[in-house]
């Protein structure tokens, strides 16, 4: 090798060596965030991004320790960033949505809720914090369709939904989300969902036989889950 190449060689190795490390600034602000301390680890999260500014997850990261701090209006800017960057990324959207709501920008709220979830439909906190928003805006049918889902999909959002005070308009909850369901399965009678959210609002209302019919019809059409209920509110 001639004696310039190796000279080369050392510097480019130095050079690289010497580069701070993303991975290492990024360590360092997940660790102070764990421990709360959030203002270290947006300091981290930044130097991070000094290094590397089109890394999606780190811009989501500061976001956080940033919403953790009230700091909603600093969210804003870092999370539109890591969605510019990642426009499939669900948890984006869904804590854009929680800043929105903070905000008071409810239908900009559920336009994120909305969106995180046609990215995972399976997103129990993303229908959760939907089904707050609706209630929220006087939407108690949609509430409670929300409400059902997110517990189907995490039965610990149950003890959640009892303390937001839905129970105060329970009752209007129930009816307006039985219409809305009757409407669903006549435009799709196959709809075991349908049937099962319909069944569970009847027997909240504590019209069990009607309840009954519409779980074993859920279940007929797939929805085993459906069977379970019936078993457990027999009991």
């Amino acid at each position: 090798m001639k004696k310039r190449d190796y000279l080369l060689l050392i510097l480019i190795t130095c050079i690289v060596g010497c580069k701070p490390q993303v991975p290492d600034y990024y360590n360092n602000g997940k660790t102070k965030s764990d421990l709360q301390d959030y203002i270290g680890a947006i300091e981290d999260y930044s130097r991070a991004l000094a290094v590397d500014p089109y890394n999606s997850t780190i811009y989501l990261s500061r976001s956080y320790a940033k919403f953790y701090l009230k700091d909603f209006n600093g969210v804003l800017p870092d999370v539109n960033r890591a969605l510019s960057i990642d426009s499939d990324n669900a948890v984006a959207y869904n804590l854009r949505g929680q800043v929105k709501s903070m905000l008071n920008d409810n239908l900009g709220a559920i336009a994120d809720y909305d969106k995180a979830i046609e990215l995972n439909p399976d997103y129990a906190e993303a229908y959760s914090l939907r089904g707050i928003e609706k209630y929220n805006m006087e939407d108690y049918p949609g509430a409670f369709i929300d409400y059902n889902r997110a517990i189907e999909l995490d039965p610990a959002y149950a003890a959640t939904f009892d303390n937001i005070g839905m129970a105060k308009s329970k009752q209007k909850g129930y009816l307006g989300a039985i219409a809305y369901l009757t409407k669903e399965i006549e435009s799709d009678p196959k709809s075991a969902q349908a049937y099962y959210s319909r069944g569970v609002c009847e027997i909240m209302l504590g019209n069990n036989e009607k309840g009954y019919s519409d779980l074993s019809k859920a279940g007929e059409l797939g929805f085993t889950k459906a069977n379970e209920i019936i078993n457990k509110y027999r009991q």
